[in-house]
């Protein structure tokens, strides 16, 4: 039994649950709305039953007969002037429903009561008076009280209709701040879940989608969806006579003319706009992280490395509401000032060269609130001697500036890689390699390795602290986004297929006839963060090191044929040796891509920054073929994997969408 059927959630609560794949199904539902059942609400196989369960009567008579109810999702409310009335009057109509369904329903198992964040910030007649006595953001997880989205999708209508700009009616903070919101589907979801899962009986669950935004990328979306232009953020636009409910007070009668130029449902402005409720939602005066008292958050990450390729994929997943391990502080550290692309993570960046010791120690030895380190970062030197060296130092340098000053710190992951098994890149025609598939309990080679000096360093200073653990991840060539990284596979040869389309050239493989055709696995780089954030707080993962790979294997010349797929380029026949080195064919190309970034309005960036010419000459001009075991991942708990052509699609369309390549 669904109370409040025609609201967001309701509807679709009403649409989810006589699916026959809705867990706890099938299912009967009944319908429960205060008006007679709208249009765009009947195609629903729901038995409708208009009733004012406000009214104890009407309550009785029309639910008291509904014996056969096992569950009710109770998803409405109503609004009163003030919060004392709206206790009272929302208090009497949960009543009304549970004395007229508890005592008659002799199945009854189990109900759903729908709230909402004001559980955290407070009611809404409070908003100015008083702080809030939580650290949450406000989101969309209420009935159609409070419609949003139908709010500002009419608003955008009537901006269209008289040729005026979108202009953002609130404050620079929530303009600019992160928030969450609730997706109704999966609210319904969510419920619907918690009443038939055993271990979600008699709890309280906050439901989110899981990400953030800041409304300044919604509002723009917002103008595309209707073709009316934005305005620029004006700072201050918000005043008695600019709210969304002063500015729509008089648009009546234009909405009306809207309506019938459209043929659209008959709907009066004053029912479909809730612009009091936009106007409390787009005008909050503080940004939720700054509200009184500090955000009680479980864990506090130090992601070195936070704009390449993993440390760019642990920015975005940390903060994530449902991270294990959180509600989890981020602090991104990398030695260039924080790009765009990295710059809608909720992570307080730091600008720090930490292979100079100083600026370490100055910038890292005050996070004295950091449980957990991602080190996730490497510099590269002319030989391997002098990648020990660098490497070795700089991992130090971090560990100083934080092990002492972090009371407490619980674990750091270190992240080394595959050459782990192979050797080193000057090593690789020189040295046998291990035979794969790749174990992680296999000896090291008797030739210099950073990822070796790492370890060392790493074992070394966690003696130092008592009861700190560690963890070390070796995954393969990594599928990821970042425009900063000295190992882009993707990037680069997006880099390259961009080029081949713009001269009109065939995509050809500079690799050998062994990649072409040989097995080879590859290592997600969203997978790889959840594979750190595991080790990081599993109690069964601590003080190993493990493989981290998709899970799968592919050969290149399926994934070469993808990528002119992706870029609208010919791919030429592989050609045993004839294809130059791509580090040879891409040396004269700059004024090329410089040509290109102009001509797509790309983010400026220079080849030599996007392309890395000599990895990808490495990587497919291997002789030798590299496979990795994930079973002790499995058989310490870790079950994720990736399609490994699903990944490499989705990361070419994340180098895409972030204009790094047309």
């Amino acid at each position: 039994m669904v109370i409040g059927v025609t609201g967001i959630v309701g509807n679709s609560l009403a649409e989810i649950l006589p699916l026959s794949d809705t867990p706890g199904g099938p299912w009967k539902v009944y319908g429960v709305a205060r008006r007679p059942q709208p249009s765009w609400n009947a195609d629903h196989p729901v038995q409708y039953i208009q009733c004012d369960i406000s009214d104890s009567d009407d309550a009785l008579t029309k639910l008291s007969l509904l014996t056969d109810v096992t569950h009710i999702f109770y998803v409405t409310w109503t609004s009163r002037p003030t919060e004392a009335e709206n206790c009272e009057a929302n208090g009497a109509m949960f009543r009304n429903v549970l004395h007229a369904v508890i005592p008659n329903a002799p199945n009854l198992q189990h109900i759903c009561l729908q709230t909402g964040t004001k559980h955290y910030l407070g009611p809404f007649e409070t908003f100015v008076k008083t702080e809030p006595h939580h650290e949450l953001p406000f989101r969309e997880d209420l009935p159609s009280l409070m419609n949003i989205i139908g709010t500002l999708c009419f608003y955008a209508t009537i901006c269209k209709h008289e040729g005026t700009p979108l202009r953002f009616p609130g404050t620079r903070e929530v303009w600019e701040g992160f928030l969450d919101a609730s997706d109704a589907d999966l609210i319904a979801e969510h419920q619907i879940w918690a009443s038939v899962d055993p271990f979600a009986k008699n709890e309280a669950f906050n439901c989110t989608n899981g990400d953030v935004f800041k409304w300044k990328h919604l509002w723009k979306v917002l103008g595309e969806q209707f073709g009316v232009e934005c305005a620029e953020f004006e700072e201050g636009l918000l005043t008695p006579k600019l709210t969304l409910e002063e500015m729509m007070k008089d648009k009546g009668p234009v909405w009306d003319e809207i309506v019938r130029e459209n043929e659209l449902l008959p709907n009066k402005l004053e029912e479909v706009g809730a612009w009091w409720f936009a106007d409390v939602a787009l005008g909050m005066k503080k940004k939720f992280e700054e509200n009184e008292g500090s955000p009680q958050y479980q864990s506090v990450g130090l992601v070195i490395g936070v704009t390449g390729i993993v440390g760019n994929s642990l920015a975005e997943i940390l903060p994530l509401s449902d991270t294990p391990g959180g509600p989890w502080k981020v602090y991104g550290v990398a030695r260039r000032p924080q790009p765009s692309w990295n710059a809608d993570h909720p992570v307080q960046y730091i600008q720090c060269d930490i292979s100079d010791s100083d600026d370490a120690l100055t910038k890292l030895s005050p996070l004295t609130d950091v449980t957990h380190i991602f080190y996730v970062t490497w510099t590269s030197r002319p030989t391997e001697a002098e990648n020990c060296e660098a490497n070795g130092a700089m991992f130090r340098n971090v560990l100083h500036a934080v092990i002492p000053n972090a009371p407490n710190l619980q674990h750091i992951c270190l992240q080394t890689g595959t050459k782990h098994y192979l050797g080193p890149f000057e090593t690789f025609v020189k040295i046998e390699p291990h035979d794969p598939p790749f174990h992680e309990d296999l000896p090291r080679l008797l030739s210099p390795n950073f990822y070796y000096t790492l370890e060392d360093v790493l074992f070394e200073e966690v003696e130092k602290k008592e009861n700190l653990t560690w963890s070390i991840h070796r995954p393969d060539i990594i599928f990821g986004f970042s425009a900063y990284s000295l190992m882009n596979i993707i990037g680069t040869l997006c880099v390259y297929a961009t080029i081949c389309k713009h001269e009109g050239t065939p995509l050809r493989f500079p690799g050998t006839r062994e990649v072409w055709e040989g097995y080879v696995d590859a290592s997600d780089a969203d997978l790889i963060a959840e594979h750190q954030i595991w080790a990081s707080v599993d109690p069964f993962a601590k003080n190993e090191a493990f493989n981290c790979t998709n899970g799968d294997v592919f050969k290149w010349k399926h994934l070469w044929k993808v990528l002119g797929e992706q870029f609208g380029v010919e791919c030429a026949e592989f050609e045993e040796g004839l294809t130059p080195k791509l580090e040879e064919m891409m040396k004269d190309k700059g004024p090329v891509w410089d040509e290109i970034v102009r001509e797509n309005e790309l983010l400026p960036n220079k080849l030599e920054e996007v392309g890395v010419w000599w990895f990808a000459d490495v990587i497919l001009g291997m002789k030798v073929s590299h496979l990795s075991s994930m079973n002790k991942s499995k058989e310490h708990g870790f079950l994720g994997f990736r399609n490994s052509k699903t990944s490499y699609i989705s990361w070419i369309d994340k180098m895409k969408a972030y204009k790094i390549v047309p």
